[in-house]
């Protein structure tokens, strides 16, 4: 968690990080003249600019350092540079760095692409078992403002029965159904999950059971209202004083007496009690 914060400060301040990397380059390079080179050094602020970027915002950045790398060069020894010498100079470190920050802008859409899809349920778009459960332990290292977590497990009742009735392709579509109702249902700081086959989570925060649990209900009253019926189990805990695995039973053991009580509802454990929520 921490490296992955490091790498988000990195990039909120890659340009003024960036821009000082290259002045200091620079200056370097006017105090040493031709006797020392340090182009390698003006590698390392275009690749943290381009990384994951457009081509424009590499483009501007390339102008910038061949500009204050030419001027360094110029001025440490104006009697050794023409602007003809200047402009060809310009432009093969135009091409080089050109060249270079377009084979790692690529590299870096490539490579956010497949953590995309490493991290991605492929038919539904929601996050997949393996991102979720990192989210939940990371919901649980690193507790919000608000005092309490749910975590809910979603069913889709006889959903072979209905695979074998339809066909795959008609399963698929209510799965997507499904998964865009309970998508709509949490917050850009929320999270949800295809965990596998018929079975999704989700993970809410807030200030009170009463209110996770009426969130919860109207949940499972707007997929009722698909005609698929689905059934839930819930449970609320806080967050520095449950733990994943616990979290996962809590909701299973809920989820099941969901189903033994008729399923097409929520069920919500708490420590002393389950809650059965219409």
């Amino acid at each position: 968690m921490q490296s992955s914060t490091f790498y988000q400060q990195l990039l909120r301040f890659r340009w003024s990080l960036s821009l000082f990397t290259v002045l200091a380059v620079a200056i370097l390079d006017y105090y040493t003249g031709a006797l020392v080179t340090f182009s390698a050094f003006y590698l390392l602020p275009l690749l943290l600019v381009s990384w994951q970027q457009r081509r424009l915002y590499s483009q501007l950045f390339i102008g910038v350092i061949v500009l204050v790398w030419s001027l360094a060069n110029y001025l440490s020894q104006p009697e050794h540079f023409s602007p003809s010498i200047m402009l060809w100079n310009g432009l093969v470190r135009w091409l080089h760095l050109s060249i270079v920050a377009e084979i790692w802008r690529r590299f870096s859409h490539s490579h956010a692409s497949a953590k995309a899809l490493a991290n991605t349920d492929t038919l539904t778009g929601l996050a997949n078992r393996r991102a979720f459960n990192k989210q939940l332990a990371s919901w649980l290292t690193h507790p919000s403002a608000e005092p309490l977590l749910l975590m809910a497990i979603i069913d889709i009742d006889f959903f072979k029965q209905l695979n074998d009735q339809h066909g795959h392709p008609y399963g698929d579509t209510q799965l997507q159904r499904v998964a865009q109702v309970i998508e709509q249902h949490c917050l850009v700081s929320e999270s949800c999950a295809r965990l596998g086959g018929d079975e999704f989570a989700l993970l809410w925060h807030g200030e009170s059971h009463a209110a996770l649990t009426a969130r919860l209900q109207q949940l499972a009253a707007d997929l009722r209202s698909l005609a698929v019926p689905c059934s839930i189990g819930g449970a609320i805990a806080a967050a520095n004083q449950t733990s994943a695995p616990q979290l996962y039973q809590h909701a299973d053991t809920a989820l099941y007496q969901t189903k033994t009580n008729g399923r097409g509802f929520a069920t919500v454990f708490t420590e002393a009690r389950s809650q059965h929520s219409n």
